[in-house]
């Protein structure tokens, strides 16, 4: 008996022995086969051209391949542990505390990918683009226990963007030029019949000049049209009112186009104001109309654009995925046209697909209207088929714009008369300033020569209580010597007048010590209200 208990005993000890013999194997395969997928993850890292680094739930660098040691030129070592907010921000705590505004938080709370382009900064000290993509990296049960964020620099792309944009904007605004030649036309035919009928008949001056101010005006507004149009730099987003754009537009457009395109236009909103710059809503309508007249160039047709408010709430139904509750302005621009194939339609959006012949376009026209559309966060949409033309709907959201109240344009000077310094090489611009300004009981002294001008200040500088000043002068620039001047009178009140000046920006101007830029042409009421504000004299 006793035997038999050994014997089983031992053959309990035997088989729990050989168990354990059996498992081992298998536990150092998995061990090897972790090892081996270590390794492939660590040589995928590697071989990869990205900056990439691996991120944990505490905001810790886990993993970092070679080219992101290179970017940051750092040692593996010194990086591997330490918190991502430290390495690539050099902060000491997160970069929002609540996580609210931390893309790694989101990621990790939704376990969706994110991807955005920013400016970084690079360890030489060079601004850079870089496209960037946040994914998840899950365990067994599906838990997001890490994030993989991969940097790619995009600064050529960004460039050749640019670069493509401005083209493209140039052709558009080579397709205006004629329309704005005729336009232009007649508005300096305006101004000059009403001058000479102003002359010779005295008892009908004031209605004369008045007409004279309204044609005077909408050049104005042309010129900054025009040049805000073809401006290089980034225009910041304001409220927009899209009804007089769409309607100036469209009257430059209709010179352009040829007799055997009708336009019909219903402009029925009455405030249509929206988040956007002028140039966008003009490259919107001129591309959009553009691409309808090419549709219509052989046996012509009807040319519709219509502006009308639409609001849409929850029970609305879906006309597109990236419309969300609120009032918007629906702009329809619709042809009679050839239309467009299903196959065709798919690609429309897409840089540099067209279907035009080579040299009569590059294909980025409707590429572009997208862009402009999405980055004023609207929506936009298209029907064609062959033969029954095309339908392009935009939804762009709406906001709130409350007009600034009306003042009096300007006041008079306090008793104590100011000296005033107006230095302008046009001699009929620099008459009619200083006219204007003496009118209002100010000291005024003129002059041609910024050279001049500047010896002038320069034996007394406290004589003046202002100085405006050209920007383009031969010899000495205005911004020249207005550098000059602050140097011997650093609190010296000067206006700058320019007209489109690509050397210097605006910004560039007041960071020298300029108090205000006045872009030309400029109105009586727009300077003395400037003078008035600037010298108190409300």
């Amino acid at each position: 008996m006793a035997t038999m208990e050994a014997r089983a005993t031992k053959g309990e000890r035997l088989k729990k022995k050989g168990k354990v013999a059996s498992d081992t194997p298998r536990v150092r395969g998995n061990a090897v086969r972790q090892k081996k997928s270590e390794n492939y993850f660590r040589t995928l890292l590697s071989s990869m051209h990205d900056e990439i680094l691996v991120i944990d739930r505490n905001y810790r660098i886990t993993d970092v391949n070679k080219e992101c040691l290179t970017i940051f030129r750092r040692r593996r070592e010194e990086i591997i542990g330490e918190h991502c907010y430290y390495i690539l921000h050099g902060a000491d705590e997160p970069c929002d505390r609540h996580g609210k505004e931390c893309k790694l938080y989101k990621v990790f709370a939704t376990c969706e990918p994110e991807n955005y382009r920013c400016k970084r900064v690079t360890a030489d000290g060079a601004t850079i683009w870089v496209d960037i993509l946040l994914s998840p990296l899950k365990d067994a049960r599906g838990k997001v226990i890490h994030v993989i964020k991969a940097e790619r620099d995009v600064s050529k792309e960004v460039q050749l963007e640019s670069q493509f944009i401005q083209k493209q904007k140039m052709e558009s605004l080579g397709t205006l030029a004629g329309g704005v030649a005729h336009d232009f036309s007649n508005i300096l035919s305006t101004i000059i019949m009403n001058a000479e009928f102003g002359v010779n008949k005295l008892s009908l001056v004031s209605e004369s000049l008045e007409i004279l101010l309204k044609a005077a005006s909408r050049a104005k507004d042309l010129v900054e049209q025009i040049l805000t149009f073809s401006c290089k730099t980034e225009q910041i987003l304001q409220p927009v009112s899209i009804t007089p754009i769409a309607q100036e537009s469209l009257k430059l457009l209709r010179a352009s186009l040829p007799a055997t395109i009708e336009i019909c236009q219903h402009i029925k909103s009455k405030s249509g104001t929206v988040l956007a710059t002028p140039t966008q809503i003009n490259q919107l309508l001129i591309n959009l109309c553009s691409n309808a007249a090419y549709a219509m160039r052989e046996g012509g047709g009807i040319l519709t654009v219509s502006l009308v408010d639409e609001f849409f709430d929850s029970t609305t139904e879906q006309v597109n995925p990236d419309i969300g509750p609120g009032p918007y302005l629906k702009l329809t621009v619709r042809d009679t046209g050839h239309g467009m194939a299903p196959e065709v339609l798919s690609q429309i959006f897409d840089p540099f697909f067209t279907t035009k012949k080579v040299g009569e376009g590059t294909g980025l026209g409707l590429s572009i209207v997208h862009g402009i559309v999405k980055s004023m966060g609207g929506a936009i949409n298209v029907e064609s088929e062959p033969g029954e033309g095309t339908v392009f709907n935009i939804f762009l959201p709406k906001v709130e714009h409350r007009e600034a109240s009306g003042g009096r344009p300007f006041s008079s000077p306090s008793d104590e008369t100011k000296s005033i310094l107006i230095v302008d090489d046009e001699k009929y611009l620099l008459t009619i300033m200083k006219n204007v300004l003496g009118d209002f009981g100010y000291q005024v002294v003129g002059e041609t020569s910024s050279v001049h001008a500047f010896d002038l200040f320069r034996r007394n500088p406290e004589q003046f209580n202002l100085v405006i000043t050209d920007c383009t002068m031969s010899r000495m620039t205005g911004v020249e010597m207005a550098k000059k001047m602050l140097s011997i009178r650093s609190n010296i009140p000067i206006i700058m007048c320019t007209g489109f000046n690509e050397s210097i920006t605006k910004e560039e101007m007041v960071a020298t010590g300029i108090r205000e830029v006045l872009l030309k042409p400029i109105s009586a009421t727009e300077l003395v209200g400037m003078i008035d504000t600037i010298l108190g004299n409300h």
